[in-house]
């Protein structure tokens, strides 16, 4: 973990610290503010709550301190804690979203793309390198095209293209169809043509929508389907 914290320099490692580059001192001065993000956002302990946040955003060492904590996102009130802390350090928080794609806990990984999917950040390589890895893995597979087809990032396209077979499970298949339309242009239009015939009406909606955002691309194409013997392609 300390490789990637001291990639940022605003979090620095000094004898007395441990191994997170935290000291005492530290700790005694965050611990508090982060039991107080960590509250709900009602009423009037909202203001306490937010003010905590802003007020642990202007620590130094505040990556390290939430790399800490990432094991605990997988609680609602403190994954809305990190989140309210880390996306206003915007590209700075880079370390931590690294770090949480790296992690060996899917709960974590998970929280981190949900994160990602939404941050206001690049699609630094830091981030990518991980983010290609987990799309063998079927809980994040969904997950990471969200993200890279957020940001029009065509990596996954292959991955993405594989999957649109009829009978492949509605959660990869709906997943993926999103993905290709945003990345796939006129390439993928015979692949997503497949699946006009599915059985299940989810996935041919899905697969219209996804048809329809290509424009005119698809016209031709689509000019051929309307002899099909299939009334459902039709």
């Amino acid at each position: 973990t300390t490789g990637v914290i001291t990639a940022d320099a605003s979090v620095s490692l000094d004898a007395a610290s441990d191994p997170s580059g935290l000291t005492k001192a530290d700790r005694a001065r965050m611990d508090p503010l982060w039991e107080e993000s960590c509250r709900w956002t009602v009423g009037e302990q909202t203001a306490l709550t937010e003010e905590a946040r802003r007020a642990l955003t202007k620590e130094p060492k505040i990556l390290a301190y939430l790399i800490l904590k990432q094991p605990s996102i997988d609680n609602a009130l403190r994954y809305r804690a990190v989140w309210g802390i880390l996306n206003p350090l915007k590209e700075r928080g880079l370390p931590f979203y690294s770090t949480g794609l790296n992690h060996p806990s899917k709960d974590v990984r998970q929280a981190t793309l949900a994160m990602l999917a939404q941050a206001d950040v690049p699609l630094d390589k830091s981030l990518k390198a991980p983010m290609l890895k987990l799309l063998g893995e079927e809980d994040h597979f969904g997950s990471v095209l969200e993200v890279l087809g957020r940001f029009k990032d065509d990596s996954a396209l292959s991955d993405a293209l594989g999957r649109l077979k009829p009978g492949a499970p509605r959660r990869i298949l709906v997943s993926s169809l999103i993905y290709v339309a945003k990345v796939g242009g006129q390439a993928s239009v015979r692949s997503l043509m497949n699946l006009l015939g599915d059985e299940r009406f989810e996935v041919r909606s899905a697969t219209t929508a996804a048809l329809g955002s290509l424009g005119e691309p698809v016209h031709a194409p689509l000019q051929e389907l309307l002899t099909s013997g299939d009334r459902r392609v039709r």
